[in-house]
């Protein structure tokens, strides 16, 4: 029961809110939802209409190879040229947009720590088998997370770079919401957005994070932790009142 004055906890609209800061700051790192099923694609959408309509969007599989990921060698192109030609990877092919890892309790602690690597630098280093690739990869990252155990959970190598975790268990679909325009007309982010025109973060619910930016070695340990809606780690940082 929530006190006199006091709106009920919201999960959905904290993600919605979540998702139109990581647009204004992908250095924050971007979010965890856990849960919410089909309430994750409203997510993500509020995240891709606050950044340019030609942000690339790259969905990342748990299984996803390094090669894949980081990039390597073209051997189509090396094959017919004769030498050594280089093969961007996903994470490079997002620069300035959104990685969504769907099923990221399923990463491995490897590509958990590549992953943070590059969130923590901001580019892509590749020197083997004869290739060197250096490449800006700066995207916000959304992370699926459907664990049901308790141990099952986003490796916390990658969840400790990202600002946001919102659990989505248990809302069910939400009324439609009013869009948020961007400056000059279209969907996005208006530049008041922080300073009310936006559901807020309730007491209770969730705090902005700036994200740990230690070591990119993959770790083990736990990863997020679970409150009723949005759980975050580490010291707050206080939104415009």
């Amino acid at each position: 029961m929530t006190g006199a004055g006091e709106s009920t906890p919201d999960p959905h609209a904290d993600a919605l809110l979540a998702a139109r800061l990581c647009a204004i700051d992908p250095g924050l790192g971007g979010m965890v939802l856990r849960g919410g099923a089909d309430l994750r694609d409203a997510v993500v959408a509020e995240l891709r209409a606050g950044l340019p309509e030609d942000a690339p969007v790259r969905r990342v599989p748990s299984h996803i190879d390094d090669e894949r990921l980081l990039g390597g060698i073209d051997l189509t192109a090396t094959l017919a040229r004769g030498v050594a030609v280089p093969r961007t990877g996903l994470l490079a092919e997002a620069d300035g947009g959104v990685v969504v890892i769907p099923m990221a309790e399923r990463l491995s602690d490897a590509t958990a720590g590549r992953l943070a690597a590059v969130i923590d630098t901001g580019e892509v280093v590749i020197e083997r088998d004869g290739v060197a690739l250096r490449a800006d990869a700066r995207f916000a990252t959304v992370a699926l997370d459907d664990g049901v155990d308790p141990d099952e959970r986003t490796p916390a190598a990658l969840a400790e770079r990202l600002a946001f975790w919102v659990d989505l268990s248990g809302v069910r679909r939400a009324a439609s919401r009013p869009s948020f325009p961007r400056e000059g007309g279209g969907p996005g982010v208006p530049s008041g957005a922080l300073l009310g025109s936006g559901p807020p973060l309730r007491k209770g619910t969730g705090r902005v994070r700036r994200p740990a930016h230690r070591s990119a070695s993959p770790r083990r340990g736990p990863g997020p932790s679970w409150g009723p809606s949005m759980a975050t780690r580490g010291p707050s940082l206080p939104l415009p009142s």
